[in-house]
């Protein structure tokens, strides 16, 4: 049952493409239906590389989302208590 779930629409496509060579041999209709579904295979497996992309950046914002809150949470750690003047001294003379 696993495996069934595993296949993709292009995939499927493919198989059913080669399943109709099989049974329409020698058919009127072969070839148009063998061109028609290659068109499709070719449209799903598009569509399916660009949702794998989509998600994947969808996983990269959340990603970099979490590291900056994760940094500035850090970084209030670190810094002084709110009403402290820091003043940078960069070696000029008073």
């Amino acid at each position: 049952m696993r495996r069934a779930l595993d296949q993709t629409l292009s995939t499927e496509l493919g198989q059913l493409r080669d399943g109709a060579k099989d049974v329409l041999a020698g058919s009127v209709f072969a070839g148009v239906l063998d061109h028609k579904l290659r068109i499709l295979e070719k449209l799903a497996a598009s569509m399916e590389l660009e949702l794998s992309i989509l998600r994947e950046t969808e996983a990269g914002r959340e990603y970099r989302t979490r590291i900056e809150q994760t940094a500035t949470d850090t970084l209030a750690d670190m810094l002084p208590s709110a009403g402290t003047i820091i003043r940078p001294d960069f070696g000029r003379k008073s």
